[in-house]
């Protein structure tokens, strides 16, 4: 039975008076510390899809570097997401389980955007990204981009978008090599080899993973295995005055699963995902830049037996064609992005003997304009869809900003969001249990307001603080015919998430840190219940210090309490998921000039916890990687 951890309070009290140390501290600058521009503002490209600074966007934005990245060795993208305050991680037991939900700012799960390299990769069947198969080793940092953004990228932007952009080549010719071991006879291989000159460059890299796992259920005792083979390539060449560009992620693996606790053996299914874009991008007038690119996305999972109710085996299909279209004004004071989009999505499934096998074309059209005037600035945009399921559908957004002093920015916001059935809502339907699709639903449909404050503190400091409130409307559900007993999908629920998040970020010398909490309450607005699985609270911490070429540190995150159901009764009941405080050690050694040992220690105190009910969480788990760089 889980319980309150008194850790949590004397957890989150060490960091707070760590932080206070930190602020009262010399700021002399240690050779390897990292520098204030790059940790404490960097460019990111996801909240106007143009390269921006951080601080320059009234959106509340956090990036997991590739320095951290590099510390989590090995693990997945939902492992890096656990370090967002306002980022619910739902775990079905441990690795590769599925799916992992992510609900941002305590919307739907289905309600996140993933994008890999600009490229959409929720899978059209059931609208959700797999990030427990995607593993960090490829990628160079992942921006996450909390409230609506579907201004700019279309379909799902409803709580978030995450964003994760992969490795480019280096100078030269350069590379690494790394291989860990930990817990559950986990191992991780990976191998990085890149060339780059004056006219463009290339990266290929491979990545393999294995693990035994752990029983999922918390009452099983069989464990369930997950292995995964990662491929990339990111290449560009200077081509007629501009950039020719190639991009590649694609993984493979098998999953092992329970279908219930008492199970004696597992069950498994073999996977694929990929995402690739092939593009040019260039200037065609002085303050005219255009990109032009062809995108393909495929995300397959195939079960390995055959159902209870099923003659064949089950399965999910996505392909994807898209071409998107950007191009960037400079006109004055005004940053112009005008762009348009087409999308082919062909999808196909399978279960219990109920099948599908659709296509869905969607086009857009966009605009944005982002002016600065003084200590005035604006962001205004809109996006027109066209979709095959319901027709046409406009966001928009505006996001102004007003410099109290040059250190302070107020800001203000208003924009909508919306997220397209999906494949399985709309077509898969089981007359045999009376449950019907409805090909007719409308989209679920987002308006959010927010306001922030953002502060440099000093050279070194910055604290940002934003108040949301998100009205979804038009939410898809089930309801049930009381004369005939069919059921369908009909769109019918509303909710309203109201919160404040705060972040602050500080380096001094060779200490660097970070601390950001979220309190929300996220409730269905008809009936007024707690939506299932929402923290009202959560807070992340990271205290790191160098130690010239090493380094240690701290993360810390804390969840409250969440409603969840119990399915192991009929009807379900609903019931409370007692909240959690968890340590990670994290540590890098340099043992060479190019080589250097890493340790994580996950769940240092051997917490008791779990994110879905009835489902295990790892306890204390050690892991190390050997890693040389050329």
């Amino acid at each position: 039975m889980q319980h309150k951890n008194p850790f949590v309070a004397q957890a989150a009290g060490l960091f707070a008076s760590s932080f206070a140390a930190l602020a009262a501290a010399n700021p002399v600058w240690a050779d390897d510390a990292p520098a204030p521009a790059q940790a404490l503002d960097p460019v990111v490209v996801t909240a106007t899809r143009t390269p921006v600074a951080a601080s320059s966007v009234n959106a509340a934005v956090t990036v997991i570097g590739r320095d951290q990245l590099a510390l989590l060795q090995g693990g997945d993208v939902a492992d890096a997401l656990t370090q967002v305050a306002g980022v619910d991680v739902i775990r079905n037991g441990g690795p590769g389980q599925s799916p992992t939900a992510i609900f941002i700012r305590g919307a739907e799960s289905k309600h996140t955007l993933v994008l890999v390299d600009g490229v959409r990769v929720n899978d059209g069947v059931n609208g959700i990204a797999a990030l427990e198969d995607i593993p960090l080793e490829a990628i160079e940092r992942i921006e996450v981009v909390k409230g609506p953004r579907s201004s700019q990228w279309g379909s799902d932007a409803i709580g978030g978008v995450i964003h994760i952009i992969t490795r480019q080549a280096g100078q030269g010719v350069s590379g690494e090599v790394a291989a860990g071991y930990g817990r559950y006879n986990s191992t991780d291989f990976s191998g990085r080899a890149g060339y780059r000159n004056g006219d463009g460059g290339i990266v290929l890299g491979v990545e393999r993973q294995d693990t035994d796992g752990y029983p999922p259920f918390r009452p099983a005792t069989v464990a369930a295995s997950h292995e995964n083979l990662t491929g990339s390539v990111d290449g560009d060449y200077r081509l007629a005055g501009g950039q020719l560009f190639v991009k590649h992620l694609q993984v493979v693996g098998q999953t092992e699963y329970l279908d219930s606790p008492s199970a004696t053996q597992p069950n498994s299914y073999d996977f694929t995902r990929r995402a690739s874009s092939l593009g040019w991008q260039g200037d065609l007038a002085q303050n005219w830049n255009t990109t032009l690119a062809l995108q393909l996305v495929g995300d397959k999972r195939t079960e390995n037996q055959v159902g209870t109710y099923a003659s064949t085996a089950n399965f999910a299909e996505t392909n994807r064609l898209g071409v998107d279209w950007q191009n960037d004004v400079k006109l004055g004071a005004h940053a112009l992005t005008l762009g348009a989009s087409y999308t082919h999505e062909d999808t196909k499934a399978s279960s219990s003997d109920a099948t599908f096998d659709q296509g869905t074309t969607s086009k857009a059209v966009f605009a944005q304009d982002a002016f600065a005037y003084g200590r005035h600035s604006l962001l205004a945009s809109a996006r027109y869809t066209d979709h095959d399921s319901f027709g046409g559908y406009t966001t928009g957004a505006l996001d102004y900003g007003f410099a109290l002093t040059p250190a302070v920015t107020t800001g203000i916001g208003y924009g909508t969001a919306f997220r397209a059935p999906d494949a399985s809502e709309r077509f898969l339907s089981f007359p045999a249990f009376g449950f019907y699709a409805n090909p007719n639903l409308k989209p679920e449909t987002s308006h959010n307001l927010e306001a922030s404050v953002k502060a440099r503190l000093a050279p070194t400091q910055n604290l940002r603080v934003s108040v949301f409130q998100n009205d979804i409307r038009q939410l898809i559900s089930t309801e049930t015919d009381p004369v005939t007993f069919d059921t369908t999908y009909v769109n019918v629920n509303r909710a309203r998430i109201t919160g404040v998040e705060a972040e602050y970020q500080a380096v001094f010398g060779a200490w660097s840190g970070g601390l950001n909490g979220n309190l929300q309450r996220a409730r269905n607005a008809d009936t007024g219940e707690h939506l299932l699985r929402r923290a009202d609270k959560s807070l992340s911490a990271q205290l790191m210090r160098h130690f010239g070429p090493h380094r240690i540190g701290l993360n810390l995150q804390a969840v409250g309490g969440r409603p969840d159901l119990d399915f192991s009764s009929y009807p379900s009941t609903r019931v409370n998921n007692g909240g959690y405080g968890l340590l990670t050690l994290l540590g890098e050694a340099r043992l060479l000039p190019k080589l250097t040992l890493g340790v994580r220690v996950e769940n240092l105190l051997n917490h008791d916890y779990q994110t879905v009910y009835g489902y295990r969480q790892s306890g204390i788990a050690a892991y190390g990687t050997l890693r040389y760089r050329f």
